[in-house]
């Protein structure tokens, strides 16, 4: 039988949400009934997502996925402030999604600050020097993919304001949403990200919140979709999905099941962990002492359970610069195992998961 540990990557789809996301046909721009209906359930599932992220409904824009919205956040706060500063405050932890929009950035000349996350905690001293001079746009992530770290945005938010810096706080949300993050978060930042398909929804399937007072441009434009912000007919199947998912998805459950996961792993001897002080109840970062990560994620799919070496997104990249910045030595990322739960994860799966890796124990430390 087949365990699955790899919910940080995507959560599968649940047949019941499957079914409940294609209850509507018409186009939600059509004046129809069947568009009219269409319309209604789609600002049902906006209204929803608003709830959970702080916000008003107005402040909600649905999107393709995570990707999508940070790079509209980032672009598009540093095109609308570009006269007032040019410099970006973010952290060397980051998604590629985030990373690399900073990045193309960067190489048209903006000044771009990597504060650091040793052990998963922003240096303060570092943050401080960030904030001392304007700054368009503070990118920063609330729940780090790879280590499972939890920033303290609070912290970050405090500081901008007792700068006086005016940076923009955009929040990539994508793996904290509705698991850990705190809608007291939410309400103190500008922008914020989230993801449909990490709680169950569909791929290809996000929202990007605005708040009211931010200044940002849209990244598409044509046939006024989303109040004008987000052109393209919206995915309709796909946010009905985001909305299903986030009825079922059960977050009290996750601590309980980080607990059990997180003690049968410590009986595998092999096993070294990277967590941080502060951490989420669903990623756990591991080092395999002495069996390569694609050797042993091999043995393991090949024995029906299913993790990662790190963040799906990063898998083509050479090295981890995400474990290094936490403080894994460079030679031992070649031992990386990221398993992640959800609350569906069952007291029968972890103890397959651990008796998977103790078996690899024996057949491949050798």
């Amino acid at each position: 039988m087949a365990v699955y540990f790899d919910y940080a990557a995507t959560h599968p789809t649940e047949k019941e949400i499957i079914e409940k996301s294609f209850l509507y046909t018409g186009n939600p721009s059509s004046p129809h009934g069947c568009g009219i209906d269409a319309r209604k359930a789609l600002e049902n599932v906006r209204l929803a997502l608003a709830k959970a992220l702080g916000c008003t409904g107005e402040e909600v824009y649905f999107t393709s996925g995570a990707t999508e919205s940070n790079n509209t956040a980032i672009f598009g706060v540093c095109k609308a402030k570009k006269r007032f500063s040019t410099r970006i405050v973010t952290d060397d932890s980051q998604h590629p999604s985030v990373s690399e929009p900073i990045k193309a950035l960067e190489q048209e000349g903006w000044e771009v600050v990597r504060v650091s996350t040793k052990n998963g905690v922003h240096d303060e001293a570092e943050l401080r020097e960030a904030f001392s001079v304007p700054v368009a746009l503070a990118c920063f992530m609330s729940v780090n993919n790879e280590t499972g770290a939890k920033y303290d945005i609070k912290k970050i938010k405090k500081l901008i304001d007792i700068s006086g810096c005016g940076a923009h706080l955009h929040l990539d949300a994508v793996q904290g949403f509705a698991k850990c993050d705190s809608v007291s978060v939410y309400r103190l930042c500008d922008s914020i990200s989230v993801s449909a398909h990490k709680i169950g929804g569909f791929k290809g399937t996000g929202a990007l919140v605005i708040k009211k007072n931010a200044k940002i441009k849209p990244l598409i434009v044509g046939g006024g979709q989303e109040k004008g912000f987000r052109s393209g007919t919206e995915n309709l199947n796909g946010i009905l999905s985001f909305g299903e998912a986030l009825k079922l998805y059960d977050a009290e459950k996750l601590p309980e099941k980080y607990s059990q996961t997180l003690s049968a792993l410590k009986e595998v001897p092999y096993l070294e962990f990277n967590l941080p002080e502060s951490r989420c109840s669903h990623i756990i970062s591991c080092i395999a002492r002495g069996i390569r990560s694609e050797t042993l994620i091999n043995f393991l799919s090949a024995n029906g359970v299913y993790c990662s070496a790190s963040s799906a997104c990063s898998t083509r990249a050479k090295g981890n610069t995400v474990l290094e910045a936490f403080g894994v030595k460079s030679e031992d990322i070649i031992y990386a195992l990221r398993i992640s739960i959800s609350p569906k994860t069952t007291t029968e799966d972890i103890l397959t998961l651990k008796d998977a890796l103790l078996q690899g124990g024996e057949r491949l430390l050798k």
